[in-house]
């Protein structure tokens, strides 16, 4: 079973995670500095914080990041290529749906005729690609 990654180039991003875990460094060390000032200051109710590590959210943070970066290389296994011959035509259908199409001039309305007639076509055609627009 031999992996390939259809978007090598994104594994060069893995050079740009040591930036946030310096910036989560960085911010460790003032929290660690701003909880110890107020310590000292006398605030009694902080001292239990000091010793607390939330260290497992920025490596989780980290993890995530390297699984997003292999996820955009687009690792696959067993690689076959594969060549589809399309054939026929693409038919955009354009409907109108706004208030004026519900006028009655036609049995039973404008809208009513359009998606019969669309019906229709849509069944005469063979292996031909179809799209549906509306807009009012």
């Amino acid at each position: 079973m031999a992996m390939h990654l259809y978007h090598i180039n994104m594994l060069y991003l893995l050079w740009l995670l040591p930036l946030p875990a310096a910036l989560f460094i960085y911010a460790a060390r003032k929290r660690r500095q701003a909880v110890q000032a107020l310590a000292l200051s006398g605030g009694n109710a902080v001292k239990p914080l000091i010793g607390r590590r939330l260290w497992w959210r920025p490596v989780l943070i980290i993890i995530g990041l390297i699984f997003l970066i292999i996820a955009l290389a687009r690792p696959a296994w067993n690689r076959k290529d594969v060549v589809i011959k399309r054939s026929g035509r693409d038919v955009v259908f354009m409907l109108d749906v706004s208030r004026s199409m519900l006028a009655e001039d036609l049995r039973p309305n404008r809208l009513t005729q359009a998606k019969m007639a669309i019906k229709d076509t849509i069944a005469s055609l063979n292996g031909d690609r179809v799209a549906l627009v509306t807009f009012a």
